[in-house]
């Protein structure tokens, strides 16, 4: 069942469809930059909706969105920004954890399916999978690029889409392959070092069931956050 924050957002997805490429991207840009904020992720989808309705009137006038909303795109999505409600202690809490489960949900996989353990789990019932040192620190490497990626996308949206992205672009591609043969580094030197050995029933159960419990309070949260909107 979807909340309200999830509703708001796909009837947006669906508003964009509506603008010219153009449009459409200065759009993109402006949502994009206002995720790197600390605004509340319900008021993002509003302001989103707000910015929709305007940039869409200019459209059918045949207008430029600078004689709506100024040229300085970036300036204008900072002042949204500082005037916007911020997210709770508890918002940023249920933000982490989600990032969390799900992160380590979809790394432990990866390393139960594609390290061939999953080959020794159907020959051999060998249900006790080995916790490395290397996997342990590449979880949290990865992780934490994760968020580093986000935050550069998000923060430097206009600059990525406009007129000098190239440094940007190779800044980001010699950033990624450097965390890429780190990691590389770090599965080869530690990969072997066992730390402990854990059921694969039990991670797989205490992820799946923290993933609910963070969604089911997610979701109470974001319907609140709609109803004291109005």
């Amino acid at each position: 069942m979807s909340n309200s924050l999830e509703k708001l957002r796909k009837e947006n997805n669906g508003n964009d469809k509506l603008l010219t490429k153009e449009n459409d991207r200065i759009m993109t840009d402006m949502v994009v930059y206002l995720r790197s904020s600390k605004l509340c992720d319900y008021d993002i989808e509003i302001i989103r909706r707000e910015l929709f309705g305007m940039i869409y009137e200019a459209q059918i006038r045949l207008e430029p969105i600078s004689q709506v909303i100024g040229t300085d795109y970036k300036e204008f999505c900072n002042q949204l920004m500082e005037n916007g409600r911020q997210k709770s202690t508890y918002e940023r809490i249920l933000e982490w954890a989600y990032i969390g489960v799900v992160g380590a949900g979809v790394l432990f996989l990866i390393e139960v399916f594609f390290t061939g353990y999953i080959f020794d789990l159907m020959k051999n019932r060998q249900w006790n999978m080995p916790i490395t040192t290397g996997f342990v620190l590449s979880a949290f490497v990865i992780l934490g690029a994760a968020l580093a990626v986000y935050w550069f996308f998000t923060k430097y949206s206009f600059e990525l889409s406009g007129t000098g992205s190239f440094r940007y672009q190779m800044g980001f591609i010699v950033g990624f392959t450097a965390l890429f043969v780190g990691i590389g580094m770090i599965k080869y030197l530690l990969g072997d070092q066992d730390l402990f050995r854990v059921n694969v029933a039990f991670p797989i159960i205490l992820l799946g069931a923290s993933y609910l419990l963070v969604k089911i309070l997610g979701d109470k949260y974001a319907d609140q956050m709609s109803e004291t909107h109005r």
